[in-house]
């Protein structure tokens, strides 16, 4: 929720820059959101599976689910925050190192100041001739 709120703010203000960081990882956390269901599909088809041969039980004592099964659901939860470290092993070293950090603003203003120097050169030559 924060991601997407951050993402929307800096859009909003302009600050692109750091509005495609957050755009990044807002969409890494929901890569990660649906990876993190792919990952325990099994787990769950094995548990029904389970419960079918043992008359409903599960096995284990723990709810349905034998060692294996928890072992799995802890692995698949700690896959969950690969794709976010990802992307900010991306923002922080490839993104940053060479970039300017400037906001829209700032570009904007600068653009203008080039404009206003253009005119100025224009009116000098006019002047001269």
């Amino acid at each position: 929720l924060i991601s997407g709120v951050l993402t929307g703010y800096y859009a909003y203000r302009g600050n692109i820059f750091v509005h495609k960081q957050w755009a990044v990882r807002l969409y890494t956390l929901g890569i990660a959101s649906a990876l993190y269901r792919l990952y325990i599909a099994p787990l769950f088809l094995v548990s029904i599976i389970n419960k079918g041969k043992s008359g409903g039980g599960g096995g284990g004592g723990r709810g349905g689910h034998d060692e294996s099964s928890i072992l799995w659901l802890n692995i698949a939860a700690w896959i969950l925050f690969v794709p976010s470290i990802i992307a900010e092993v991306i923002i922080w070293y490839i993104w940053r190192r060479g970039s300017r950090k400037f906001t829209s603003r700032q570009r904007r203003q600068e653009h203008h100041h080039h404009i206003l120097e253009e005119e100025k050169e224009e009116v000098e030559q006019k002047q001269q001739e």
